[in-house]
């Protein structure tokens, strides 16, 4: 008994298998295209989760470089006290240590006018400032 595959199509129950396999793979592809946006939302959420820590980290340095910059100045100011009274630089001062002190923000300017560094540290552009205020040796820049 040879059964053409036309035959063998044409029988109700491969009709029903044929159905069943087909329900199946929607199924399947239905699943897989849940499961795919489901990732895809676990990531956009991840995503933001790690932008906020991001952003939290950034700003607990920009306060921190802040802080570190004030008590710097306080140094500057206590050392410029201290040559004016003595004539020399309180001793353990090491300028050059000093000079190299750079705390960059990490927050960039959107300013096209903004100014580059120069190659200056923040301590080494500071002290110009210092010394380039017309209030002079007033304030720390």
């Amino acid at each position: 008994m040879n059964i053409s595959q036309a035959e063998l199509m044409a029988h109700p129950l491969m009709r029903t298998v044929t159905a069943d396999i087909a329900e199946t793979r929607a199924k399947q592809d239905a699943e897989r295209v849940s499961a795919e946006i489901e990732a895809r939302r676990l990531r956009q959420e991840h995503a933001k989760y790690l932008a906020a820590q991001y952003e939290a980290a950034v700003q607990e340095y920009e306060r921190l470089r802040a802080e570190t910059h004030a008590a710097v100045g306080r140094i500057w100011f206590a050392v410029q006290a201290y040559s004016e009274l003595t004539g020399g630089k309180p001793q353990g001062f090491a300028e050059p240590t000093f000079n190299e002190i750079n705390l960059p923000t990490l927050i960039p300017n959107p300013s096209p006018w903004a100014q580059p560094s120069g190659g200056f540290t923040t301590t080494q552009a500071a002290v110009m400032g210092y010394f380039n205020t017309t209030t002079h040796r007033k304030t720390w820049v």
